[in-house]
C-alpha cells in the first residue's frame, strides 16, 4: 500500500475516546503518519490528528478544547491517561503502519465542532 493510500484510510474513520476523569466526548482523526528514523536507527512513528473533546477545568467546570491555552491543552492530550494514544496507536497498528508503545503525536489540531473533525 502506497503512502497516500495508507493516509487516506487511516483518513477515512473518527476514533472515539473512552471517557474519563478528565475528558469526555473526545472525537479524533488521524490526519496523517509517518515513520522516522531516530540517529539510533530506531523506527518511530509520527501522527498528525485532529481533536474535539470536552475537558475538566480545574474548577470542575467541563469546557471545550478551544477554551484553554492550546499549549496546555496539547501537552494534556499526549498524556497516556487521557486515551488518546492508546487509541490512535490502535487505529494506525490496524493498518500496517509500523508502531510501538512510544507512538509520536507530532501536530494536534483543535476542533471545536466534531463534525468539522
Amino acid at each position: 500500500m502506497k503512502k497516500r493510500e495508507l493516509n487516506k484510510k487511516l483518513k477515512s474513520r473518527l476514533l472515539h475516546v473512552k471517557n474519563g476523569k478528565y475528558i469526555k466526548h473526545g472525537v479524533v482523526r488521524v490526519v496523517r503518519a509517518r515513520e522516522i528514523i531516530t540517529c539510533l536507527g530506531d523506527i518511530q512513528t509520527s501522527v498528525d490528528i485532529r481533536v474535539s473533546a470536552i475537558i475538566r477545568s480545574t474548577t470542575d467546570n467541563w469546557l471545550p478544547v478551544t477554551s484553554f491555552s492550546p499549549r496546555g491543552v496539547r501537552k494534556f492530550l499526549r498524556q497516556r491517561h487521557n486515551n488518546v494514544p492508546n487509541t490512535v496507536n490502535s487505529w494506525t497498528k490496524l493498518w500496517g503502519v509500523h508502531s510501538d508503545s512510544n507512538i509520536t503525536i507530532s501536530n494536534i489540531e483543535l476542533v471545536v465542532n466534531p463534525c468539522t473533525v
